[in-house]
């Protein structure tokens, strides 16, 4: 399963053994990808390594179970920022582009050390780094770091192992998903043989959320889920004073996009949250339906065919009638394959 040039390879692992100082980042508002693929690489470096994992934000709490959790740095202080600044070596992982790590972005794109991208998002962001391990194909990052630390004979431990299959589990939607491939399957069963429970990792992801959570989706489900079945789509929208009524965490929302997609015929949905002094916008479909290009060109954004997100900083109200204005153009794929049926 060598998918990865050898000259590449060790080309990244000279520059791995020399360094001193790592540090190890993802985008911003980490999902379960993002902080498998990091935690795994930090549980097998911190013992060899000076190594520091640094996210631009907050974690949700739904992942602080995760072997190395604990000791995950929050851009937001000083030793965060002289931690970062004396790195000799810098992994980024599941992003592609400077901008996904929000207040950090300067500093990773001046900073001299040695970068490594491993990354599932197309178009990498050219001279950013070093070191580029990138596949559109690969269902996660998570897949890809496996599949890297395998190529350079990095042997893992069943913490890192946890962290991957986690990442993989998250951004596969449990191997629902298009993305999901036969080769994600065998790395996912890679993973498997180290032994750990794989129904307790699932229980911390779905099966313990708080209350507040439980009752943000009631209410976004009720009240918030707008449905054009003439389109074959749907959206949701949520400001900062509602999330807030219900406590809201980060991660709260997580997965929230996919839940118009449980109802029949519908194919295309979005969420739109008013948080941070912006909006953030998630796209989501089913088939063959490309939600990226609608992302890339009306939302400031990109990501894959069927997963895809944005930002705006104009008002929630503004964005959200841009794209139902939008629906009887982006949606004809969807309207004519129906009509093909009928």
């Amino acid at each position: 399963m060598q998918i990865f040039s050898k000259k590449n390879i060790e080309a990244a692992k000279t520059d791995i053994e020399a360094a001193k100082k790592v540090v190890i980042t993802a985008h911003l508002n980490p999902d379960g990808d993002a902080l498998g693929s990091t935690l795994a690489l930090y549980n097998f470096l911190k013992d060899k390594k000076e190594c520091h994992v640094v996210y631009p934000n907050n974690i949700p709490d739904t992942f602080k179970w995760m072997p190395g959790c604990g000791d995950i740095i929050i851009w937001d202080n000083e030793q965060a920022h002289q931690i970062v600044a004396e790195a000799d070596l810098m992994f980024l992982l599941d992003f592609n582009t400077a901008s996904r790590v929000d207040k950090m972005q300067k500093i990773v794109e001046e900073s001299s050390a040695v970068k490594i991208m491993i990354d599932h998002h197309p178009n990498p962001q050219e001279g950013l780094c070093k070191h580029v391990f990138s596949d559109p194909e690969a269902a996660a990052a998570s897949e890809l770091v496996y599949l890297f630390c395998k190529e350079c004979g990095y042997d893992l431990s069943i913490d890192s192992a946890r962290c991957l299959y986690t990442g993989i589990v998250t951004d596969t939607g449990c191997f629902q998903f298009n993305c999901t491939t036969q080769r994600t399957f065998q790395v996912a069963g890679q993973l498997a043989a180290f032994g750990f429970d794989r129904s307790e990792i699932i229980h911390h992801i779905y099966d313990s959320y708080s209350e507040g959570r439980m009752r943000l989706m009631g209410y976004v489900l009720s009240k918030k889920m707008v449905v054009f079945p003439q389109y074959h789509a749907a959206y949701i929208s949520l400001t900062k004073a509602e999330a807030d009524q219900f406590d809201y965490r980060v991660g709260d929302t997580e997965g929230f996009v996919n839940l118009p997609l449980c109802i029949q015929d519908v194919e295309f949905s979005a969420f739109f949250m008013e948080r941070d002094g912006l909006i953030r916008c998630s796209f989501r479909s089913k088939g063959d339906f490309k939600v990226n290009t609608i992302a890339e060109r009306y939302f400031n954004g990109g990501g894959h065919d069927n997963a895809a997100g944005g930002k705006s900083y104009k008002p929630l109200e503004e964005i959200v009638q841009r794209f139902v204005s939008l629906l009887p153009k982006v949606t004809r794929p969807l309207v004519k394959k129906d009509k093909r049926k009928k």
